[in-house]
């Protein structure tokens, strides 16, 4: 998280043919995709509607605003379940998977995300979800 946007700190570019290309170092309002709901989930409910706000305001000309409610619903989902699924966010015809890693990088949360096309996501939700939950665990600290 960088204020009220996600920043992509390490992207591994999809080999399929169809794919969305994410630069490394690009940002996003945390409305904006999955990560940045999970992201959101790691604060408070006051400040989650105090981000929310301040990112819709940030939100680009032509890009959706997101419902304070709405949001509220996706934060509390990935507080529970510690992942999260998004459609046709960040981009129209693409799908992410996600989970809040147990690891923080400069003191600030992380999450790992694996998007694609709807396509090639939807299908497979589960078994991906699966994936990064088992990843995020791979991580936690032994002892």
């Amino acid at each position: 998280q960088n204020d009220i946007y996600l920043q992509y700190i390490r992207v591994i570019q999809s080999v399929h043919a169809l794919r969305f290309h994410t630069e490394e170092g690009s940002q996003r309002p945390l409305t904006l995709s999955a990560t940045g709901w999970l992201l959101l989930s790691t604060h408070s409910d006051a400040m989650v509607e105090k981000l929310v706000r301040r990112a819709n305001i940030a939100t680009p000309a032509g890009q959706e605003r997101q419902d304070l409610v709405r949001m509220r619903e996706r934060v509390a989902q990935a507080r529970r379940e510690g992942t999260a699924y998004a459609e046709d966010l960040p981009l129209l015809g693409g799908a992410t998977v996600c989970a809040l890693l147990p690891v923080k990088v400069q003191g600030k949360p992380v999450v790992m995300g694996l998007g694609g096309t709807i396509e090639r996501i939807r299908p497979n939700k589960e078994r991906y979800l699966k994936l990064v939950r088992e990843l995020a665990a791979s991580l936690q600290p032994k002892g």
